[in-house]
C-alpha cells in the first residue's frame, strides 16, 4: 500500500516518517539541559518552609474538612444504596415453583389454541 507504482511520479522515500524534533533534542544534547554536572531540579514539595497557601489562610483544614467529608460520605452511601436497590429487586418467596408455573401456562395456551381451532 505504501509503495507507489513507477508511473506515479512520486519518489519513494527511504525513511517516510520524520522523527520528532523534541525527541531528537532530548537524546542528542544532554548539555543543553543543564550539562552533565548540574544538580537535579527540586520539586516544589521538597522546598523548606510552610506552603504558600497556608500563609494567607491560617485556618485548620482538618476541622473545616471534617464536615464536608462526612457529607460527601453520606451522599455516596445513600447513592450506592439506592443504586443497589434498583439493580436487585427484593427477594420474594414464590408460591409455586417456576416449573409448575410454566406447565400451567403451557396448559392454558394449549386450551386457548384448541378453542381457537374449533
Amino acid at each position: 500500500m505504501a509503495s507507489y507504482p513507477s508511473g506515479s511520479g512520486k519518489p519513494k522515500a527511504k525513511y517516510p516518517f520524520k522523527k520528532r524534533a523534541s525527541l531528537q533534542a532530548s537524546t542528542a544534547a544532554p548539555e543543553a539541559r543543564g550539562g552533565l554536572g548540574a544538580p537535579p531540579l527540586q520539586s516544589a514539595r521538597s522546598l523548606p518552609g510552610p506552603a504558600p497557601c497556608l500563609k494567607h489562610f491560617p485556618l485548620d483544614l482538618r476541622t473545616s474538612m471534617d464536615g464536608k467529608c462526612k457529607e460527601i460520605a453520606e451522599e455516596l452511601f445513600t447513592r450506592s444504596l439506592a443504586e443497589s436497590e434498583l439493580r436487585s429487586a427484593p427477594y420474594e418467596f414464590p408460591e409455586e415453583s417456576p416449573i409448575e408455573q410454566l406447565e400451567e401456562r403451557r396448559q392454558r395456551l394449549e386450551r386457548q389454541i384448541s378453542q381457537d381451532v374449533k
